[in-house]
């Protein structure tokens, strides 16, 4: 289907996960908030944190630290 061009998937930056493209990955996580990257539409929430976890700021792991995140909020449906 993929070679016959009838099979088409979004933008690879539209779908990102919460963990690996929002969330620092190193010390920064204990000092900044996440940040929705630029051209994201759909943002995964895989394992935890959860989305009111997000907005909380638990992170559901001792060591990852989630800074509270209002943009989820603001976007969650």
């Amino acid at each position: 289907m993929q070679r016959q061009s009838k099979l088409n998937y979004w933008p690879q930056q539209w779908c990102v996960s919460f963990k690996r493209s929002c969330m620092p990955n190193t010390l920064a996580s204990w000092f900044t908030t996440p940040k929705l990257p630029q051209g994201a539409r759909i943002v995964a929430f895989h394992g935890k944190p959860n989305p009111p976890d997000a907005i909380a700021g638990i992170s559901g792991k001792w060591y990852r630290r989630v800074a509270p995140t209002p943009w989820v909020a603001e976007h969650w449906r």
